[in-house]
């Protein structure tokens, strides 16, 4: 349904890889109807994390895990699992085997990322908690530029969703910091392209598809 009618999607992607594949399947299908897959835009969320250096931005990373209600995010990780029942599992243990009649929408993407990486189910709660399965990138301006810019250059994407680490306090330093660097590199505008979001994202009204 994306692929036919909608014009900007907002997604969640965790790695390059996966970003890259989710935007050239939609961009595929987009074309399949006899659209311009590049009137099709894809935003997947970032979770951006800044700091003076490296190991400030990880501090500052280490020090928001410390909030975290692991009571909260597995309640929260149990209503994407609609059929097994987290109660009872050991923390610490290898994530569980849940079949895929089970997982429904984002928590598709973690118990995916459990069986890839070898998590636990701390570790998988932890990052539900973190970014939800969003990109999520921690370093310096530099650093962070240095990703975004990958990611829109090598194709996984069309620009991105900003989450807040922290708000207001994140968007801030995005604006200060961040957006400076990215115009800097002539990734980022200095002016709008028009008064319209349809304008600024470079897309022309065009008809719905019809359904054959």
């Amino acid at each position: 349904m994306a692929s036919r009618i909608a014009e900007v999607i907002f997604t969640a992607q965790s790695t390059f890889e996966q970003a890259k594949a989710f935007r050239d399947d939609i961009h595929a299908r987009a074309t399949a109807w006899g659209r311009d897959p590049d009137h099709v835009k894809i935003l997947p969320g970032a979770l951006v994390v800044l700091g003076d250096s490296r190991a400030e931005a990880e501090d500052k990373w280490a020090s928001l895990d410390s909030f975290i209600d692991l009571r909260a995010a597995q309640a929260r990780l149990q209503m994407a699992l609609k059929f097994y029942d987290l109660t009872g599992h050991d923390l610490d243990a290898p994530f569980p085997d849940i079949p895929p009649e089970s997982v429904v929408s984002r928590g598709r993407n973690h118990v995916e990322a459990a069986k890839r990486e070898g998590l636990t189910l701390r570790q998988v709660l932890i990052r539900s908690s973190q970014s939800n399965a969003h990109f999520a990138t921690i370093g310096t301006v530099s650093d962070v530029a240095d990703e975004l810019q990958h990611w829109f250059e090598g194709g996984a994407c069309d620009g991105f969703n900003f989450l807040p680490a922290i708000y207001p306090t994140s968007f801030d330093e995005i604006m200060v910091k961040l957006i400076p660097e990215l115009q800097r590199r002539r990734l980022f505008r200095t002016e709008y392209e028009g008064k319209t979001l349809r304008e600024n994202l470079g897309i022309p009204p065009a008809p719905i598809p019809l359904l054959s």
